[in-house]
């Protein structure tokens, strides 16, 4: 099990061996040593080792991590291989020693392991879960193309998650709106063979066989990431139409227009300045000052990340057409954005509400290859069917117009189902 508190920024480079001492530790590295224990001396015992870079310490099998702000030299692929070789306390904690730990179980007996991420906003959910597979990716002794393959597309699973699914929140600048289950299948060698992440809106697979039966080839590891508020689906994804303000929609919004060359743009349709778009607007005064998100944050370098969300993409098997085609929705509701309604008077008194930039639906359309009126009909407009003997299929289909708030109502909702 791992627990965290408020998230802060670690680098992939290599720790000096001798730190890898269990004696050398300041403080108690497990909490279930102090006496006396209290909740006092549980907290002077984190900070004292806060002070000397020790963010990880246990309870017992649960790992507690402290947010150092800065970074730290403690990831890397030889770290990870330590790790996977000897027992949970013959180290220093870390998150590498939970994952170490699972992944003997279910080599060695065959049991399916959980790991289990919880923690409140920024506190280093995302980042634990990305060093579990991080892990994996690296410390697995298997080889061949095949399964370099899958680590590969392994480490990229989370940039690509993060960009359609984190946000800019005024506490975390990588902010994940959704909770997540990622499921990693390996065979009886105890080699990847894929993996597949569940939340409330997607199922993403990867893998040399993503179908392959846990129960057949072997056992698998889950990591269940657990938002503080629940799973919050609809709240998550009304970021798409409204964001608190000095928060942000979610990143691939601006890593679109911002890193997307000018030939991408064109045939998109899209103009690179965020402020022509109403679903960004609230996010135009951002909070960079914030003592909570220094201006270095690299979740805020949107041209780079765009090329790092493209090219996994590209790793965890899309093709360029479908690539296109992701990129085309993420527009769609860009522009679907900016569609107004003017409210009109109909001739049986009711209102209803016409589209002043039209043009704006037509590109929409064309970028999802549908026809103008069915989409302009579905936004402004309310079919229903009531049951009528009198007609051959027993029903009779009735239309309503939509007034002007009730049709921005109903292109927010079609904006959310799509993103």
């Amino acid at each position: 099990m791992f627990f965290s508190t408020p998230q802060g920024w670690f680098s992939h480079t290599s720790m000096d061996p001798p730190s890898l001492v269990v004696d050398s530790e300041t403080g108690a590295w497990d909490c279930v040593l102090l006496d006396p224990l209290s909740e006092e001396s549980f907290i002077s015992n984190l900070a004292l080792r806060y002070k000397r870079d020790h963010i990880y310490t246990y309870i017992g099998n649960v790992l507690v991590s402290v947010n150092p702000y800065r970074p730290l030299n403690i990831y890397s692929a030889e770290l990870a291989r330590a790790y996977r070789t000897r027992g949970p306390f013959q180290l220093p904690p870390h998150i590498f020693a939970v994952a170490g730990s699972a992944y003997r179980w279910l080599r060695d007996r065959s049991e399916d392991q959980c790991i289990i991420v919880s923690g409140e906003s920024g506190s280093g959910k995302t980042h634990a879960a990305a060093m579990v597979v991080y892990f994996i990716a690296s410390a697995t002794p298997g080889a061949g193309p095949g399964l370099e393959s899958i680590r590969t597309k392994l480490r990229h699973i989370g940039p690509l998650l993060e960009a359609f699914g984190n946000a800019q929140t005024l506490k975390n600048d990588n902010s994940s709106r959704f909770g997540k289950y990622l499921d990693i299948e390996f065979d009886y060698k105890g080699d990847p063979l894929g993996a597949h992440i569940t939340n409330c809106r997607l199922v993403l697979q990867v893998g040399a066989n993503s179908d392959c039966d846990p129960n057949i080839f072997g056992s698998e590891l889950s990591i269940d990431y657990l938002k503080r508020k629940g799973d919050g689906s609809e709240l998550a994804f009304s970021r798409v139409t409204h964001q608190a303000p000095g928060e942000r929609n979610f990143h691939i919004f601006y890593q679109l227009l911002v890193g997307a060359d000018i030939q991408l743009l064109k045939l998109l349709k899209l103009q690179r300045n965020t402020e022509n778009y109403s679903f960004l607007k609230c996010s135009l005064h951002n909070h960079l000052a914030s003592p909570f998100t220094p201006a270095t944050s690299p979740h805020l370098e949107d041209k780079l990340c765009f090329q790092r969300t493209r090219k996994s993409l590209e790793s965890v098997g899309f093709s360029s057409e479908e690539i296109l085609d992701v990129f085309k929705v993420v527009s769609s509701v860009l522009k679907l954005g900016n569609v107004v309604f003017i409210p009109s008077n109909n001739i049986d008194g009711t209102e209803g509400c016409t589209v002043s930039n039209d043009y704006e639906l037509y590109e929409v359309c064309d970028l999802l290859s549908m026809d103008c009126t069915i989409l302009q009909g579905a936004i402004t407009s309310r079919s229903l069917f009531i049951d009528d003997p009198h007609e051959e299929c027993g029903s009779t289909l009735i239309v309503t117009e939509l007034s002007a708030s009730e049709a921005t109502q109903s292109r927010n909702s079609l904006c959310r189902a799509l993103q």
